[in-house]
């Protein structure tokens, strides 16, 4: 079973049961400093196409490359001083970065879900943790 764990965790894939010793419906929290690096990024090449047509400007020009850098460091990021992180009950991770307002969303196995910088900043990532 660990050996899935791991598969899962490096290629995305799993079994669809929690591990052993876990209760179906309830969230696992990934390990405490766990790093994905840049390995893992998007979900897929689409969903980072599609989010950096929508987002990318908000971060003042930079390139495609740079905006999944931003993601991928804002979710690799020391959580405490300026980052806040919550795990929603979907297992979904959410971050934000109170010094420039970035907010990143992320599954366990570290793939992102959308990097952007919202309107209303910490007030939107406080309202995700509800989700």
């Amino acid at each position: 079973m660990l050996l899935a764990v791991a598969l899962s965790a490096i290629f995305g894939r799993g079994p669809e049961r929690p591990p052993i010793g876990v209760e179906p419906g309830r969230v696992e929290a990934r390990e405490p400093g766990k790093v994905f690096g840049p390995q893992v990024g998007f979900t897929s090449r689409r969903s980072l196409d599609d989010h950096f047509d929508k987002h990318g400007a908000e971060f003042s020009g930079v390139s495609k490359a740079e905006y999944l850098r931003i993601a991928q460091t804002l979710r690799d990021s020391r959580v405490g001083g300026p980052i806040l992180e919550e795990i929603r009950r979907d297992g979904v991770s959410t971050r934000f970065d109170r010094r420039d307002g970035t907010f990143v969303a992320f599954n366990r196995d570290g793939t992102i879900r959308t990097c952007f910088r919202p309107n209303d900043g910490e007030r939107y990532f406080r309202r995700q943790a509800d989700r």
